[in-house]
């Protein structure tokens, strides 16, 4: 009888996780512009994900020079046209996402759980704990994100590893400052009330009361941050402080042909687009993130 209980337990369990899935898909449905920022959104992972496939040029992404082709105008054999070194700039924008995303993933990764348990050890335990992690956020804030993105990156190797240091670095001041006010929030509901009472240890009040109510605005946030941390990857790069040649990335493409603007105006033009497609896609993602919990709760 107890196994079966369990069973039951179990079955319900899952169908009501279907449910909630179904509910929340519906009502993400229901915005054809998020639906559209998801289509972009996993067309830009396809993309990154097979590059050496989709790109009809893989070879130009490497130290390629051919001069016979060079400063080509967008024709159906080079669909975006050639650079001065003769390299097709489609093939080019197609493996710049890759680094684009991957810097976009990485420094979330770290910059997000740094940030989420700063500001939950805050926001609960008060204090002390508060008064440190929070003037420490508020120096970090105080710095314009660009100008220490740039200062911290002119500091160390220009290269896609100091870029996301630079990013990481300045990015989880964000995330410290909005756990932290939900949290010092939450810490004087009554279920945080009640779980104190019955001896629940800080972890489990942290990690399994607090943080779930925070995770809908912490996964709204990644979603629209991922294209602000692409446009200042990009920044970085436009100066020289990101990916070096010839490895291709969005922010060298378009200083590269800003210099040859309006004569040249494929090798600027096609990359700028290539990001305001990712950011776009993001952006849309978020909202409809945004919009899904939003009208869960109502």
């Amino acid at each position: 009888m107890e196994n079966q209980g369990r069973i039951h337990k179990n079955t319900f369990m899952k169908e009501s996780t279907r449910e909630n899935m179904r509910m929340y898909w519906y009502k993400f449905s229901r915005n054809k512009l998020s639906v559209l920022g998801l289509l972009l959104v996993i067309s830009s992972i396809v993309i990154a994900i097979f590059a050496p496939v989709i790109a009809p040029f893989p070879q130009h992404v490497e130290a390629f020079v051919d001069y016979n082709n060079a400063s080509l105008a967008p024709s159906s054999t080079y669909w975006f046209g050639t650079d001065i070194f003769g390299r097709d700039i489609l093939s080019r924008i197609i493996f710049a996402f890759r680094g684009a995303l991957y810097m976009s993933i990485i420094v979330l990764a770290i910059a997000v759980p740094v940030g989420t348990l700063l500001g939950l050890i805050a926001g609960y335990f008060g204090g002390w704990f508060e008064v440190v992690i929070m003037r420490l956020t508020d120096i970090f804030l105080s710095i314009p994100a660009i100008i220490l993105a740039l200062s911290i990156a002119s500091v160390l190797e220009p290269n896609l590893t100091s870029s996301m240091i630079a990013v990481t670095v300045m990015w989880w001041p964000w995330y410290t400052r909005m756990v932290a006010g939900m949290a010092k929030s939450y810490s004087k509901e009554y279920f945080i009330k009640n779980a104190e009472l019955i001896g629940a240890s800080k972890f489990h009040i942290l990690f399994r009361e607090i943080l779930p109510n925070c995770i809908s605005p912490i996964l709204t946030k990644m979603a629209l941050d991922v294209g602000w941390v692409m446009l200042i990857g990009a920044t970085l790069s436009y100066c020289g402080l990101g990916e070096q040649p010839p490895t291709p990335a969005f922010g060298q493409m378009i200083s590269d042909g800003s210099k040859y603007m309006p004569d040249l105006w494929w090798m600027t033009i096609y990359p700028a687009m290539a990001i305001a497609y990712i950011i776009l896609g993001f952006n849309l993602l978020g909202d409809g993130i945004s919009d899904m919990f939003n009208k869960g709760r109502q």
